[in-house]
C-alpha cells in the first residue's frame, strides 16, 4: 500500500509537464556520475553514483522531467554478518534555468519521488527492501558547447535528497533519525534535442491560383497583382535589441502589409519570431515569441482576422546572417511573414 501511495504522488508531481508541451523548446538527455553521501543504518558513508535524467524545458526556461540515480553501498557488517546494501533513488521533478550570457545557465529545482534501499543477508531476516518517500532539491551549472541551439553540454549538479524513514529500521531497531539527508553530487554529459515553439496552425504550400478569367491578358493583371501582394505580406520588419515594440517605420509596413491582406482574402500567415545569438536559447525563445504577437497584435488592430494568422519562435537558432556584431545582429532581430493559401 505504502509504494502504491508513493507512486501516486510521484504522478502528480509529473503532471505539469503536460501543461508544458504546448510551450516546449527543448529536450535534455543527461547521463551523469559522481558520490552519495548517505547513512545506512545509521553509519555515514560515500559511495559512487551512476544515473539518468530525461526533462523537456519551456521557452520560459522550466524544466519538466524524470531522474533516477543509483549505488552499490558495497557490504556492511550487522551483527558479525556481512549484508550487501544498494541504493535507487527516483523522482518526477520541476527546474527553473536561469537567463545567462554566452553558453553558461544556473538551475534551481526541487522534486518529489521514492528512496529503495535493497538489503542482502539481513541477520536473521534475509533479504529485504525497504521504499521511503524522498524530496529533492538541487542546483547545477551548465555548461553547452555553444549559445545558439546547442547539441551537448557539460552539467554540473548538487543535491540534498531528504529521505523520510520509518520508525524502525530493517532489523526492528529503532532509528537515530526519521529523516536522513543523502547528498549527492554528479557531474556528467547533457544531449539537447528538439527546440522551437508550435505554430497553432500548419502552415500550407501556395497553390497556384486559379485564373478568374478566360482573358489570358486578364490572367496575367490578376497574377501579377497577387505576386505584389504575397511580397508586401513577405516583407520582414526588424527590432532594437532586446525590444518587442513595432518600430515607427515598420507600422507603414505592416499597414501595406494588412492591405495586401484584405486583398487575398484566402490566404493565412504564419508570423516567425527571431533572435540575434546574445542571451540564453530560452531567453531567445521567448523574446522571439514577443516579436512575433507584437506583430500579430497589430495587424489584429488593423482589421485582420486572428484566425488568419499564426505565431511561432524560433529564438537564436535560424539567423538570416552568421557572424557577430552590429551589423550582423540587427538583421537577425527581426520577424518574417510566411504566406499559406486557405
Amino acid at each position: 500500500m505504502k509504494q502504491r501511495i508513493l507512486l501516486a504522488l510521484i504522478l502528480l508531481a509529473a503532471t505539469p509537464a503536460a501543461v508544458a508541451r504546448a510551450q516546449t523548446s527543448t529536450w535534455e538527455l543527461g547521463l551523469h556520475g559522481g558520490a552519495i553521501h548517505h547513512d545506512v543504518f545509521d553509519e555515514t558513508d560515500t559511495d559512487l553514483t551512476v544515473g539518468a535524467r530525461l526533462a523537456r524545458y519551456t521557452a520560459g526556461g522550466w524544466g519538466f522531467g524524470a531522474r533516477m540515480d543509483f549505488a552499490d553501498a558495497g557490504e556492511r557488517t550487522l551483527e558479525a554478518t556481512p549484508v550487501d546494501v544498494r541504493l535507487l533513488h527516483y523522482a518526477a521533478e520541476i527546474d527553473k534555468s536561469f537567463p545567462s550570457r554566452g553558453r553558461t545557465r544556473a538551475t534551481l529545482g526541487a522534486g518529489l519521488g521514492g528512496a529503495t534501499v535493497s538489503y542482502d543477508g539481513l541477520p536473521d531476516v534475509g533479504d529485504r527492501t525497504e521504499t521511503s518517500l524522498m524530496v529533492p532539491v538541487s542546483a547545477g551549472l551548465k555548461f553547452m558547447n555553444r549559445a545558439a541551439g546547442p547539441s551537448w553540454g557539460l552539467a554540473f549538479g548538487a543535491r540534498d535528497e531528504m529521505v523520510f524513514l520509518d520508525d524502525r529500521n530493517p532489523l526492528g531497531n529503532p532509528r537515530d533519525s526519521k529523516v536522513a539527508h543523502r547528498i549527492r553530487g554528479t557531474a556528467g554529459l547533457s544531449f539537447y534535442f528538439g527546440g522551437g515553439t508550435k505554430v497553432r496552425n500548419e502552415a500550407r504550400p501556395l497553390a497556384t491560383p486559379a485564373p478568374r478569367t478566360d482573358d489570358a491578358a486578364d490572367r496575367d493583371r490578376e497574377n501579377e497583382a497577387r505576386a505584389r501582394s504575397l511580397a508586401e505580406i513577405r516583407e520582414k520588419i526588424y527590432f532594437d535589441f532586446d525590444r518587442s515594440e513595432i518600430k515607427s517605420p515598420y507600422r507603414e509596413t505592416l499597414q501595406r502589409k494588412a492591405e495586401a491582406m484584405r486583398a487575398l482574402p484566402d490566404v493565412e500567415v504564419v508570423i516567425e519570431g527571431h533572435a540575434d545569438e546574445r542571451g540564453s536559447i530560452e531567453y531567445n525563445l521567448a523574446l522571439g515569441e514577443r516579436r512575433a504577437k507584437a506583430a500579430s497584435d497589430y495587424l489584429a488592430d488593423l482589421g485582420i482576422d486572428r484566425d488568419r494568422m499564426s505565431i511561432v519562435s524560433y529564438g537564436e537558432e535560424r539567423p538570416a546572417l552568421q557572424g557577430s556584431g552590429e551589423a550582423v545582429w540587427s538583421q537577425n532581430r527581426r520577424a518574417e511573414f510566411v504566406p499559406s493559401e486557405n
